[in-house]
């Protein structure tokens, strides 16, 4: 019976480790549809301000395929939830079943043992009972089988009270679990239904924006056409400042070098210099502080803070098709619509290397980090100038409001040296 006891704790005991461990997955996942369904909302609040005068615009339908995104990652994280708890309820269908079988059992031995003890006492009195022995020893075995018997009555007993506590606790978890089962299959539902909806009002902004084909076409090839000069001065701008890097490192590595042949000249003229006991100084590539601002910055991959308080990434990195004609556009950074007149803040410490009005990106902000580089474009208000040094979360200008759309967008690049990166990858997401 004790092993019995001993087996029934050890399971109980496993239940609970791997419904904890579920319980952080299930909370791992509601803090992440949270995140979604608050950008859900603000993708809404969005699509609320674009006016009717501008209803089926490609800004329009941005804002739309960035919400069914979000809304489709939303209802697979709702499946995954969904499969926890259905994994849970299983769980706790098994186990409460073997705690009614366990208790059943308790019940029955418990009762046996009443029984047996009732027809024992009815025969014999416990004291008449150890008297009756025909040794000391006996008497003594007797009396311990007496206490024995006494302990293993109250332990039963509390076995079934324990028993029935934690079968009347699954019961509650039970019904909890199945109540949060059917809220989220209703949810889930809804967000399907919205989801049908935001589709065909999507292939309405198609339909519609096909029609301007000719139109359109031109001003996309004219704004990939001012894509690429921007790329051109940012490569400009950042191999300058390599070189210019590398410039002072050199002119350092000199300056030490002499100051050092200066203090140790001690070989007669014209003789050739001995290294012995010298120190030699190595070139760096490019100056320490900056060595230390890059790697600091190389750390903070995946954490680095958005460049606008409140965004929807509506167009990202990289080569991609476009949603209504047959033209494929590369992005070398990502678009994020926001608030008109939303602030622009700098992602890390550094310094502003570059300001200056671009066609088609208005003001653009280039900020340096070590051999990183940061570009923040679409801008219609400057805050900063070339040489200042900034702090991250420092504000550093405003985002330009399109009159087309009545949105505001920020265009907004990261460069590792000449190398153009995904902005998307270093800035702070749960998705």
């Amino acid at each position: 019976m004790r092993s019995k006891a001993l087996l029934l704790l050890a399971a109980f005991l496993l239940f609970s480790v791997c419904m904890v461990a579920q319980g952080q997955d299930r909370n791992a996942l509601e803090k992440k549809r949270k995140k979604l369904e608050s950008d859900i909302k603000r993708n809404r609040e969005l699509l609320d301000k674009i006016g009717e005068d501008k209803k089926n615009s490609l800004s329009q339908l941005e804002l739309l395929l960035s919400q069914i995104n979000t809304r489709q990652k939303v209802i697979s994280n709702m499946s995954k939830e969904l499969e926890l708890l259905n994994a849970q309820i299983n769980e706790n269908d098994d186990i409460i079943g073997a705690l009614q079988k366990d208790l059943d059992l308790l019940k029955k031995q418990y009762a046996e043992m009443l029984y047996f003890a009732y027809k024992h006492n009815s025969k014999y009195s416990d004291v008449a009972f150890i008297f009756s022995a025909k040794t000391l020893s006996q008497a003594y075995n007797r009396m311990r089988y007496l206490q024995r018997l006494a302990e293993f009555r109250l332990r039963q007993a509390e076995l079934i009270r324990e028993t029935m506590a934690s079968l009347s606790q699954k019961l509650t978890e039970l019904n909890e679990k199945k109540k949060a089962q059917q809220n989220l299959i209703a949810e889930q539902t809804g967000q399907k239904q919205i989801l049908d909806k935001e589709r065909t009002q999507t292939n309405q902004i198609v339909g519609d924006l096909k029609k301007q084909e000719k139109t359109l076409t031109v001003q996309i090839r004219k704004y990939e056409e001012q894509a690429v000069a921007l790329n051109d001065e940012i490569e400009k701008v950042i191999k300058w400042e390599i070189a210019e890097a590398k410039r002072k490192a050199e002119e350092e590595a000199k300056r030490v070098a002499a100051e050092d042949a200066k203090k140790n000249n001690t070989e007669p003229a014209g003789s050739k210099p001995s290294t012995a006991g010298k120190t030699t100084t190595p070139m760096p590539s490019v100056p320490a502080i900056d060595a230390k601002l890059s790697a600091s910055f190389g750390l903070n991959k995946g954490k680095l803070p958005w460049p606008v308080d409140n965004g929807v990434i509506v167009k990202s990195f990289g080569l991609q098709n476009h949603p209504v004609y047959t033209i494929q556009t590369n992005n070398r950074g990502i678009d994020i619509k926001t608030n008109a007149n939303a602030h622009v803040k700098a992602v890390f410490d550094g310094q502003v290397v570059d300001v200056r009005f671009m066609p088609g990106y208005h003001q653009v902000i280039m900020v340096k980090h070590g051999d990183y580089f940061t570009v923040y474009s679409k801008l219609e208000k400057v805050n900063v100038k070339v040489g200042d040094q900034i702090k991250a979360k420092q504000i550093i200008g405003s985002v330009h409001t399109d009159e087309e759309s009545s949105l505001s967008e920020l265009h907004f690049e990261l460069w590792q040296g000449t190398n153009n990166l995904n902005p998307a990858l270093w800035i702070y997401t749960t998705q």
